[in-house]
């Protein structure tokens, strides 16, 4: 991957699926692309369970927009990157294991530009939802099996997206979210 930020300094958009580079790739990615703009990670499989491997902006802090993870073991690990963000636009985060209310209210507290929230089969609490209700702009928002999520928190999400032009919620099999 130092290789490859070597040779494309001016990458704007790294995809990858099924990876085993590790941290240190997606770091040399990060820190050698000063304006990337899109990063998807999906079943990446180079990553520990190493305390302390967290997935840092780099020179992309500022030109990143769009984060997407899909799939991941640990996907927590990329919570400096979503958090040290502040330009980010789009946040999606896809069947990513471990509880993310804590990074959502991190986020919510540290980045304000998002317009864009995709969540699914995430561990999401309503907590989670008031905190992503800070982001006044949101335009889109896709709510997909969401198991914890009920009334309440899209309440408090219905009442602040007074731009929102796409919703999208699917319940699952839980029935927590009614009239």
């Amino acid at each position: 991957m130092s290789a490859l930020t070597k040779n494309y300094p001016n990458l704007k958009k790294l995809s990858c699926g099924s990876c085993t580079f590790g941290s240190k790739g997606i770091d040399a990615v990060l820190c050698g692309c000063p304006i990337l703009e899109e990063i998807s990670i999906k079943r990446f499989r180079g990553l520990t369970d190493a305390a302390g491997e967290q997935i840092r902006p780099g020179v992309a802090a500022t030109s990143l927009r769009s984060v997407c993870l899909k799939e991941l073991y640990n996907g927590q690990c990329f919570g400096p990157l979503i958090v040290g963000t502040p330009n980010l636009r789009t946040l999606k985060l896809f069947r990513c294991s471990g509880d993310w209310d804590r990074l959502l209210v991190e986020t919510a507290e540290k980045v304000s530009k998002i317009i864009e929230i995709h969540l699914e089969k995430l561990h999401v609490v309503d907590c989670g939802l008031y905190a992503l209700s800070a982001y006044s702009d949101v335009q889109v928002l896709h709510l997909v099996k969401t198991p914890e999520c009920t009334d309440i928190g899209l309440t408090v999400v219905a009442k602040k997206y007074r731009l929102l032009r796409k919703l999208h919620i699917d319940g699952w099999k839980t029935n927590r979210i009614d009239d």
